[in-house]
């Protein structure tokens, strides 16, 4: 048998684009393909500031002969191997360090000979390389790393990054993947989260979670990222940043509340429900049941009043009361009488509510239930919009419960989001009472009201929300937007807090950095999310249209309702039959049912779908397939999309060869080597593909084959 060894590689690191180990395999003189991964199962301890990282690989040999193969594994630039494991009959393999220049030359030449543009992604990288022989037919070769390493530190938040991207690198869908993370510190963590993947989390103590996500059948195409913020003072502010150099950058603030909740700040409610004709039956009695809740739930120093509306509305008390034993009985009483009969009066509900006299500094949170549309009094869109901005003037906050499908949905988003509030839609198979009481729960702990927040130090713009909303406990609030400048800034935050304006201050540094590549889609969604929410209600405006589709082809936010834009702007477009994850596909309906439907099925999807993208921590996908042949589309490295157009992957930002002169490039050429060396962005674009059309410093750059 073959000597095995096992090759430990240390080279300069230029980016930090990681990809799990692969076993690529080859007969004689010629590499064939990367092995099949059965599994890939990593755990992570996390104590403070130091992480250990144990990952445990199966590969399998599919086909009927023996292979020799090489396993080549990356590693961050400062960790440390603690121990590596491979037994090939029975026998352990042991290591050698190689230096730099005769790594470079060996991951030059396997490039070459396999003619795969993906293996550049380890081009300069930390990594492991062993050799395999025999890799018998239907055999298994079980690989276990442990490595153990520093984690990034930057304003109270420390950062933890897994090499996950194997999409180049399998043979086949990966059948189990997880990662599990136990994370301790000594001190309070207030905020953790994971922008790329959808985990589990699950708090054990104020310094103690834990953390998972597991998927099957896939072939990830992002590293796992995972962040967590240590408690610094009563409200904490955390600024991430994405900026390249000689470009506006990108931020997230993320703020959240303090963990002490034993002085909660007290609360003004009020409560309006639609008695209508129409919340007859199971409705009204589900509602009258969540309101019950509510009442039972405020506590002593909360103030509170209840109008429920139909044709005409009735306030019970009409002020706000205290939320004492007395006041709570009559309005169960009140609640208990209500019937279902008449027509549905937005207008005269509304004022009623903001007639009602504040008796202290605290906002007034109104929570409105409705099941329908105006039928009686103001019906017109723009009439009740106008309604709101003119006499709500003391700032309510209305939070808007549509329940059914024969709600105006656009209405009452609309309401919400000018009042800082927010809308929420409860299904015909939802349980009103339980969606209204999840509600009441999260509300009933205000940390920090009525926020304003300033920076000084850089220019932002384009920020969402525009309008911040309340921050609750076990909550947080984040802002994402662009900005102008660099270096150190103050972020200054006011508001109520526990029951007295405060005003808080935070030294922060917007700087350049290109490793948080998940900020630009964060706010393209967010961005997104903003331009088709304006659409609903202006859907022949051009320029919001056009700065959709071009938002949509560049970081790649595909679904119904972006890609009917694209196709409607450009029909012979690449993402007509795109796999964007939505039932019935981009394509099945009509762009003027989406954006023109005020109620109905359509209207309330499109609201939460809206809510989703204007919120998910998760970014867009990486790649897209087409439904039909399941090849891939489009692709996207370096904070930009890459579309297939013939047997070229085209760059997003081109917008025509003929504005841009063209250079040509052989692929694999010397001169080919020499582009990759020059730039670590193109090195990371050029390993999508051999046949390449780059914009690159205001050239176009076609590597071709041929």
């Amino acid at each position: 048998m073959k000597k095995l060894l096992l090759i430990i590689i240390f080279l300069s690191l230029v980016f930090s684009l990681f990809s799990d180990g692969f076993i690529v395999v080859r007969r004689e003189s010629s590499y064939i393909f990367p092995l099949e991964v059965l599994n890939h199962n990593v755990k992570v301890k996390i104590d403070n500031n130091i992480s250990e990282t144990i990952i445990d690989q199966t590969f399998y040999n599919p086909l009927k002969r023996t292979l020799e193969g090489e396993y080549i594994f990356p590693i961050p630039k400062n960790a440390v191997i603690k121990r590596f494991s491979m037994f090939i009959n029975g026998r352990e393999v042991k290591a050698e360090l190689l230096e730099k220049n005769k790594a470079r030359r060996i991951y030059e030449r396997i490039v070459r000979k396999m003619k795969d543009p993906a293996l550049l992604e380890y081009y300069k990288n930390n990594m492991f390389r062993v050799r395999i022989y025999p890799i018998n037919p239907g055999e298994k070769k079980r690989i276990k790393i442990s490595y153990t390493q520093f984690l990034k530190f930057s304003n109270f938040t420390y950062e933890y990054v897994y090499p996950l991207n194997t999409e180049k690198f399998s043979s086949k869908p990966i059948k189990d993947v997880s990662l599990y993370a136990d994370v301790k510190s000594d001190f309070d963590i207030v905020n953790i989260y994971s922008p790329v993947f959808k985990s589990d989390i699950i708090k054990k103590s104020n310094k103690h979670y834990k953390v998972g996500f597991e998927q099957k059948n896939v072939k990830p195409d992002k590293d796992y990222k995972l962040y967590y913020t240590i408690k610094k003072s009563e409200i904490m502010a955390n600024l991430l940043t994405y900026k390249r150099k000689n470009k506006n950058g990108y931020f997230i603030l993320s703020m959240f509340p303090p963990l002490d909740y034993s002085k909660r700040m007290n609360k003004n409610l009020i409560f309006v429900l639609d008695t209508s004709g129409s919340m007859s039956g199971e409705k009204i009695e589900k509602a009258k049941e969540a309101l019950k809740f509510c009442i039972n739930n405020l506590s002593r120093g909360d103030y509170f009043e209840i109008i429920r509306f139909s044709s005409e509305s009735e306030a019970l008390f009409k002020i706000l009361v205290k939320a004492d034993k007395s006041n709570k009985t009559k309005a169960i009483e009140f609640v208990d009488s209500f019937e279902a009969v008449g027509g549905t009066n937005f207008e005269m509900s509304l004022n009623q509510a903001f007639l009602i006299k504040k008796r202290n500094k605290l906002p007034v949170n109104v929570v409105f239930i409705t099941d329908g549309h105006p039928t009686v009094g103001m019906r017109r869109f723009d009439d009740i919009v106008k309604l709101v901005k003119k006499n709500n003037k003391s700032r309510f906050r209305i939070f808007s419960f549509g329940v059914g499908y024969d709600v105006n949905a656009v209405l009452l988003d609309k309401i919400s989001d000018i009042t800082k509030g927010y809308s929420s839609y409860i299904k015909p198979d939802q349980d009103l009472e339980v969606k209204i009481s999840d509600f009441f729960k999260k509300i009933s702990s205000p940390a920090f009201s009525d926020l304003r927040f300033d920076i000084k130090g850089v220019k932002i713009y384009k920020y969402y929300p525009e309008n911040l909303p309340d921050l609750f406990y076990n909550s947080r609030i984040m802002i994402v937007g662009r900005y102008k400048g660099n270096g150190n800034a103050l972020i200054k935050l006011s508001g109520i807090f526990k029951n007295k304006r405060r005003d808080f201050e935070f030294d922060v540094k917007f700087e350049e950095n290109t490793e948080r590549d998940f900020i630009p889609q964060l706010w393209a969604n967010r961005r997104v999310a903003h331009l088709l929410t304006l659409l609903r209600t202006d859907y022949n405006n051009k320029e919001l249209k056009d700065e959709v589709v071009y938002l949509s082809k560049k970081y790649g936010i595909l679904n119904k309702y972006t890609g009917m834009l694209v196709l409607e702007k450009e029909e012979s477009s690449p993402v007509r039959d795109v796999d964007a994850g939505v039932e019935g596909g981009i394509h099945d309906i009509y762009p003027d049912v989406l954006f023109k439907s005020k109620k109905g099925e359509s209207a309330v999807k499109m609201s939460e779908s809206l809510k989703v993208l204007a919120s998910s921590p998760v970014v867009a996908r990486k790649e897209y397939r087409d439904k039909v042949d399941g090849k891939k589309i489009m692709k996207y490295v370096f904070n930009r999309y890459f579309y297939k157009k013939g047997k070229f992957w085209v760059d997003s930002l081109i917008k025509s060869d003929k504005t841009y002169k063209k250079h040509r490039i052989k692929f694999l050429s010397k001169e080919y080597f020499g582009l990759i060396k020059s730039s670590k962005e193109v090195a990371e674009i050029l390993s999508i593909g051999k046949n390449v059309k780059l914009l690159y410093k205001g050239i176009i750059y076609i590597i071709s084959e041929k």
